[in-house]
């Protein structure tokens, strides 16, 4: 099939990318609010008193957040399938926006590490 030129991608490529920002911006800022909340009452230190162990704790935040991402991969997959990627299979989609997502749970831990206070 020859080249076919998607005019809608030229006129939504700058909205596009504040799109995405702001549909992750909701989730990412709890997330880091939360976790530096747990490290300001020190209910980290307190659930590693009572031995539960690290990777039970970071799977748990994981699998919580995890879930509430494949939901938003899932969305953002729907909306920008409808004109934005016509041609692109759907699963490659939203393989991509869950990856994504994931990772942002691990910037978020990092940048709890640096602040101290929740406000």
């Amino acid at each position: 099939r020859p080249y076919q030129v998607d005019t809608f991608w030229d006129a939504s490529s700058d909205t596009f990318g504040l799109f995405l920002v702001l549909a992750m911006l909701y989730p990412v800022a709890n997330l880091i609010r939360r976790l530096v909340l747990e490290k300001e009452k020190k209910i980290k230190e307190l659930m590693f008193i009572m031995s539960l162990r690290p990777t039970a704790y970071f799977a748990s935040w994981i699998s919580v957040y995890g879930l509430m991402y494949l939901v938003l991969a899932g969305v953002l997959t729907g909306v920008s399938k409808i004109n934005l990627f016509v041609y692109s299979d759907l699963s490659v989609i939203f393989v991509y926006f869950l990856l994504y997502l994931i990772s942002s749970i691990a910037f978020c831990v990092f940048i709890s590490s640096i602040l101290d206070n929740s406000k």
